[in-house]
This record gives structure tokens, sequence and C-alpha cells, in this order.
């Protein structure tokens, strides 16, 4: 009789909350800025340049958080990631790359989309070195 767990009285009212405070207590904590200064990924080679913004919407930055799985890309989350790490970019991207028969560029444009974004998508782009040059291993 005494192994009865104890249940929380229910609230006579309502708990109110402000959009506002939450925001203010969000900025306090910092990192907005860190998308919004990432540089951007470039890819040259067409004319005009594909350039693709680092994610700097909660939208974009939500479903690459919600389809990447400890840093793992399964293979059927690589085509809603591109989209999402592309964003406005994704149909000039998309015409590159769907007609190739090989599924891998697919993969390897992801994955160096990635590397060159880390910063910007968890935040730390004080502590991430910028550009692409080392993802090329």
């Amino acid at each position: 009789m005494g192994n009865k767990k104890k249940i929380a009285a229910r609230p006579a009212a309502a708990t109110t909350y402000k959009f506002a405070e939450m925001q203010a207590e969000a900025a306090a904590m910092g990192g907005e800025e860190a998308a919004e200064a990432w540089p951007p990924f470039v890819i040259d080679d067409v004319t005009p340049p594909i350039v693709i913004t680092a994610p700097d919407t909660l939208e974009r930055q939500l479903q690459i958080a919600e389809l990447i799985d400890n840093g793992e890309i399964g293979v059927g989350q690589a085509l809603p990631l591109l989209r999402a790490l592309c964003g406005d970019a994704f149909p000039r991207v998309w015409s590159l790359i769907k007609n190739d028969k090989n599924p891998n560029t697919a993969i390897a444009l992801v994955q160096t989309l990635m590397a060159h974004m880390y910063g910007a998508i968890e935040g730390e782009a004080s502590e991430v070195p910028g550009g692409s040059q080392g993802s090329s291993d």
C-alpha cells in the first residue's frame, strides 16, 4: 500500500506562456548567426553557378536533424536530406543528378554538403574550419 505513486494534482487553471519570452530566452543562448554567417556551397561548373545557402530556416534545420541519425545518413534519407540541404536550389541540383546512372553521385553530394555545412547545421560555426578543402578524402 505504501508503493503507490503519488499523482500530481491537476492545476486549477490553464498555465499561460509568452512566446516573446521564449524568443528572448533563446536569443540569450545565441546560435542564430551560425547559419547566416556560413559561406554558401557553390557548384561553379554550371552556368549560372548553383549557390546553396546554409540551412538558415527553422524548417530546413529541423528536416535535416530529423533525417540524420547519430551522424549517419541512411540511403533512404538521401533524397529528402538533399532537398533539405539545398533549400531553394534543390530543383537545379536535382536536374544535375537525376539522370546520373551512378547513385553514389547523390550520396557523395550529400556527404560533401554535410561536411561543408556541418558548423551551420550544428550551430558551431566558430569551432569548425570553413570551406570544403578537407572534404576530398
